[in-house]
């Protein structure tokens, strides 16, 4: 076994002592995604993956020869864990409002909650439980990041589940309780199910991908601690992933890279990734996060100067070259396109002042304001930094009176040298679980979120739970239908005017 996997495995048995700032960074994190999940449970992708499971009655919480089973947050019948996994990881994806990580350029909190919580919940773990196994997977993903690097999402592959799975799965490992050996087995497994191409942007695959991963992560260590076995050489190997996958770097180079970030210590602890200034990115934006620096430069000079779309001649975004290859959508037909627009994106961030769930659902893509304020936008591929920061972006803006206003952004609010306020945060939560729920709903879901960490799992999940039953019970099938599909808050009331906007 190489000294690569070594590491690897040490990070995820090792019961290390992490900075209080790290833990506190994956609780956020934890409380971030897991509103992100509640906002697209009911989202078309999410719909689609359920459609395709079954429910079952086999399982065993005390048996180790059982697949665990358990409900899916939308429904009181039990699924096998994977496949709840799969419906949860691809509904947090469904918005592309979860957040992700610099090196991994990848969105790694999706994958390892929709494996967690669902496994959490059918093994009866805590809350800290979940934190802990959540550390570990974010861990691993960023080591393996490391070793990938940037050329493996320039060749075209979506490392939220190239990556994703290894993270999902050294997790689940570790909430399993599952020793060195079987943790490597586990690894090996899923980095054969490793895949995602990011050709798939813009469509009800990108969401999927997470769910894939994080079905994935949670058969690897069921598989490992049934007995199944893999190599070892799975990451270094001359057939293994940075053979096959593609990084920058050599295998020795990887070998280094990997040692060097499991080594790294701060007043005697090891350095989590967490905690890095260029590790986890919030997402205050309910799109793809390459284009978040020319929002957040558009919104600061609409807020500096007060201008509306009525007074505005002319924006000019000016971004990384990447920008465009992400998103290649010009004229959007659904809304998973919407979020890979760039002008689409633009325009409506302009006319409404915001860029969250509501500028990117079937509603907002009827409105013919944001269409016409698509003709003053223009997204240009000619801005560049370092790596750290190429998700910045230079807006320009000409009003009708002659006046241009300038303003740069190196790193978008979110980034981990601009994180988002503890308002901000709450604001997020408070905004994703109001677009399926209805007020009075959705105080207690709120709190059970943002106390995840400190209560069982089943607790937290029981709460989601009866919130979405008694808001199911209060609509008809099809009046829930409608509402959800022109992206508004769940009301039945609402329910014809919403589909006549």
């Amino acid at each position: 076994m190489s000294e690569t996997e070594v590491l690897i495995e040490a990070v995820v048995t090792r019961r290390a002592v992490w900075s209080e700032k790290a833990v506190e960074t994956a609780v956020s994190a934890i409380v971030d995604t897991l509103g992100v999940g509640v906002a697209g449970v009911f989202a078309p992708q999410a719909r689609i993956a359920a459609a395709t499971i079954l429910p079952t009655r086999v399982g065993a919480d005390d048996d180790d020869s059982r697949v665990p089973v358990v409900p899916l947050l939308t429904d009181t019948r039990s699924f096998a864990v994977a496949d709840s996994a799969f419906v949860l990881g691809t509904a947090i994806h469904s918005m592309d409002w979860d957040d992700f990580m610099h090196p991994m350029h990848g969105h790694c909190s999706v994958v390892l909650l929709g494996a967690l919580l669902p496994l959490g919940e059918a093994i009866d773990r805590s809350g800290k439980d979940l934190v802990d196994a959540f550390m570990v997977g974010y861990q691993v993903d960023w080591l393996v990041s490391l070793a990938l690097s940037h050329a493996h999402y320039h060749r075209g592959w979506h490392a939220t589940s190239t990556i994703g799975v290894l993270g999902a799965a050294a997790a689940c490992c570790h909430m399993l309780g599952l020793d060195a050996t079987k943790t490597r087995h586990a690894l090996g497994i899923a980095a054969s199910r490793a895949g995602g191409i990011r050709a798939n942007f813009g469509t009800t695959t990108k969401a999927l991908h997470a769910g894939f991963a994080a079905r994935a992560g949670v058969e690897a260590a069921l598989l490992a601690r049934a007995g199944a076995t893999s190599s070892g050489d799975w990451l270094v190997g001359p057939s293994g992933m940075i053979a096959t996958f593609g990084g920058q770097h050599t295998v020795h180079q990887a070998i280094v890279e990997v040692a060097e970030g499991a080594a790294r210590t701060a007043e005697g602890r090891p350095v989590h990734a967490l905690e890095s200034p260029w590790g986890r990115v919030q997402k205050p934006f309910a799109c793809c996060g390459s284009i978040h620096g020319a929002i957040d430069a558009l919104l600061t000079l609409r807020e500096e100067h007060g201008f509306e779309a009525t007074d505005v001649a002319s924006v000019v975004a000016h971004v990384d070259p990447i920008v465009l290859d992400i998103m290649r959508y010009a004229s959007p037909s659904d809304e998973n396109q919407a979020r890979y627009s760039p002008t689409w994106v633009m325009a409506a961030t302009l006319v409404d002042g915001a860029a969250g769930a509501a500028q990117f659902g079937l509603a907002a893509l009827a409105r013919p304001d944001i269409w016409a304020a698509r003709d003053q936008v223009a997204v240009v591929g000619d801005w560049s930094t370092d790596d750290d920061a190429r998700f910045g972006g230079r807006v320009v803006v000409e009003l009708h009176d002659g006046n241009s206003l300038v303003h740069e952004v190196s790193e978008s609010r979110g980034h981990p040298r601009r994180p988002l306020s503890a308002r901000e945060q709450e604001a997020k939560l408070r905004s994703g679980v109001a677009t399926v729920l209805d007020a009075e709903l959705a105080e207690p879901v709120v709190d059970a979120v943002r106390t995840v960490a400190l209560q069982p799992v089943r607790r937290t999940t029981a709460a989601i739970r009866n919130g979405i039953r008694r808001q199911l019970s209060s609509v008809d099938s099809l009046q829930y239908d409608r509402a959800h599909e022109v992206g508004g808050a769940i009301r039945a009331s609402q329910t014809v005017d919403e589909r006549a906007s």
